[in-house]
């Protein structure tokens, strides 16, 4: 009965700790973020309104994506903030805490995290990645 209880146990921890370890998928995802993200905090997203202003936008989207929330937005898809940085600006400073991480069992989605010293807010961002040929896409966003 002990071996069996044990056996249980030790299952679990495995299989939670191997659904944390990044797969090339997850690799390769979280390289295009932050990369995605040393790029696109250092712009000031406030300048550009039109997806034609930012191509990192371009770059780094699926064009379902940019579709949604840039070119034809419905009512209730409109934006009061950046859907990158939940925010109006930002700030390169932020990059100095962004942590992106594998989301805990959701596949190919990824948690963006950042915190404004001088204000002392932290943020989060869920995004889903898709792989689209050979580049990996921000699809999604909350």
């Amino acid at each position: 009965m002990k071996l069996v209880i044990l056996s249980l146990i030790f299952g679990m921890v495995l299989s939670t700790a191997s659904a944390q370890i990044p797969n090339s998928f997850d690799k390769q995802a979280i390289q295009m973020l932050h990369n995605f993200y040393k790029a696109y905090i250092s712009i000031d997203p406030s300048t550009a309104i039109s997806v034609d202003e930012m191509p990192i936008r371009k770059k780094y989207c699926t064009s379902k994506f940019l579709d949604k929330y840039y070119y034809h937005p419905k009512e209730e898809d409109l934006l009061d903030s950046d859907p990158f940085v939940k925010a109006q600006d930002s700030d390169p400073s932020w990059l100095k805490t962004l942590t992106i991480n594998i989301a805990a069992n959701e596949p190919h989605w990824y948690v963006a995290e950042y915190t404004d010293m001088t204000t002392f807010t932290h943020t989060v961002i869920h995004l889903k990645v898709v792989k689209q040929g050979v580049r990996y896409l921000i699809a999604e966003t909350r």
